[in-house]
């Protein structure tokens, strides 16, 4: 099991395990707490994590369960 280290960006993590060192974002979707290992690099989670926040703003947002409930899969 990794272990996951606070960064001074909220809502951003740094995942160390044994593959390696992953970034990971936190966020909530229709007030669930939704949690995203993106990739290496923290500018990308950070991007990833402004484009999540923005687009719940809107209401854009449709979670991975509901995807799977409604038959869409990963085609949108």
């Amino acid at each position: 099991m990794g272990k996951y280290i606070k960064t001074r960006y909220p809502g951003t993590f740094q995942y160390v395990g044994s593959n390696g060192m992953a970034y990971r974002i936190d966020h909530r979707i229709g007030g669930k707490k939704c949690r995203e290992i993106i990739g290496s690099l923290l500018s990308e989670a950070q991007k990833n994590l402004a484009e999540k926040k923005k687009q719940a703003k809107k209401g854009m947002v449709i979670s991975a369960s509901e995807k799977r409930r409604n038959g869409r899969g990963d085609r949108s």
